[in-house]
């Protein structure tokens, strides 16, 4: 995990959604579901359809339901697998996901959030920002905050009442447009 960064965030999504899943029954499924929605790259770290052989896959399940069975639901979570470590706030890994399956420690969160995931899961809007601009790989630090901005700017084209659709579908891609080529 320490020499692969995509592997410690996909320990880490899985291990945060199963502590979930224990903690809050009813909203086990957020997580998962968000990544969909903004199609993060969750167990794609070696590449291709399969990237874990079975034996890993198997391990990594006993690590996390082992780490999950001692986590207390309302403190942050020490994450000790091998010579990887950090301490993690469940709170704010979710209240910033999805931004923060790239950077767990993440404790602020762009203008899209709602007031929780739930909510934001159900909004139909989020599918809209997500599907024009995905959270599909980590791109230069320069696009992160432009972005985030245009994701915000998209939402609030999206929620706009009265707004007609062939016109806020070109709000939409004007927004996009306007971001440079590499951060599209």
């Amino acid at each position: 995990m320490q020499e692969n960064e995509s592997i410690a965030n996909d320990v880490i999504f899985l291990t945060m959604a199963t502590l979930r899943g224990r903690c809050e029954p009813s909203r086990a499924h957020d997580l998962p579901r968000m990544a969909v929605i903004a199609h993060l790259p969750v167990l794609s770290a070696g590449g291709g359809a399969d990237p874990y052989p079975e034996s890993l896959r198997r391990d990594i399940g006993h690590i996390v339901n082992a780490i999950v069975e001692r986590a207390n639901c309302t403190q942050p979570l020490a994450l000790r697998i091998g010579a990887y470590s950090s301490v993690l706030d469940p709170e704010s890994y979710v209240r910033a996901f999805p931004e923060s399956y790239f950077t767990p420690a993440l404790v602020g969160g762009p203008e899209e959030r709602g007031p929780d995931l739930e909510q934001r899961v159900a909004d139909s809007c989020i599918t809209v920002v997500y599907a024009k601009l995905p959270l599909d790989d980590v791109r230069a630090w320069q696009c992160t905050g432009l972005r985030r901005n245009a994701r915000a700017a998209i939402l609030h084209v999206c929620h706009s009442e009265g707004a007609m659709p062939e016109q806020a579908a070109t709000d939409i891609q004007h927004v996009v447009d306007g971001l440079p080529l590499t951060c599209q």
